[in-house]
């Protein structure tokens, strides 16, 4: 019974200076929200500058080599290009060209095709169970603002041998697109640092399937195990 009491005396306060409460719950209220920026981590990144024809293009004005650098990084894999180095020369020539850190996974496929000229070029990496062995390569630019908590993935995928499961792609093909993604990496690395978040550059190894290589590369990075090595 004293309970009810004191608090229908504590309503009836309440209720007697509602303007005053009403006051001083929206000055907290207000306090609060601006509070807010206070509570989380410095660092910003606005998701919506990545959205094509909605942000200021910046790569032609400030990299305007961007894209010559990116053809030359093209160029010197041109050679090894559907052969069993050219992972290899990959990994090199990003640690040179970009002195970024290389990780690479190998993993194998069974759905390999049976075209003449996946026998030619694929039979190295053939496992003797008729399995196909592949190899997934990534580097990661480290944000000079960010804490290594987030990342974003830009994914470029590559036919790293001349077969392909289900992803047909010529040298021309990977020459393009290993010229615009080092061109975006490269100014993402000179030119941008509002960058807060660090972002891995993904090659994986389409000869096996772009599923299957992005699948095996998600499970490496979010479950290391001993076949994954850096460079």
């Amino acid at each position: 019974m004293s309970q009810r009491k004191s608090l229908s005396i504590l309503l009836d306060a309440v209720i007697a200076r509602s303007s005053l409460v009403s006051a001083v719950l929206i000055v907290v209220g207000t306090l609060g929200l601006v509070a807010v920026p206070l509570l989380e981590r410095s660092i910003s990144f606005d998701e919506n500058a990545l959205l094509a024809g909605s942000a200021n293009p910046t790569i032609r004005t400030k990299s305007p080599n961007a894209y010559q650098l990116g053809k030359q990084f093209a160029s010197s894999l041109h050679s090894s290009t559907f052969t069993p180095s050219f992972t290899r020369q990959l990994q090199q020539q990003l640690k040179q060209q970009l002195g970024l850190q290389v990780s690479n996974y190998t993993f194998t496929v069974s759905n390999y095709p049976s075209s003449s000229s996946s026998s030619s070029s694929g039979s190295s990496h053939r496992a003797a169970d008729g399995q196909v062995q592949c190899t997934n390569v990534h580097t990661v630019l480290e944000s000079r603002r960010g804490d290594g908590k987030e990342a974003l993935a830009l994914v470029t995928p590559i036919n790293h041998q001349q077969f392909a499961t289900d992803y047909d792609q010529d040298a021309s093909g990977v020459q393009l697109a290993l010229s615009l993604g080092f061109a975006v990496l490269h100014h993402l690395k000179t030119a941008a640092p509002w960058l807060a978040k660090d972002v891995i550059w993904v090659l994986p190894d389409a000869s096996c399937g772009l599923v299957e290589s992005m699948q095996a590369w998600t499970d490496a990075y979010q479950h290391p195990v001993s076949q994954r090595d850096s460079t």
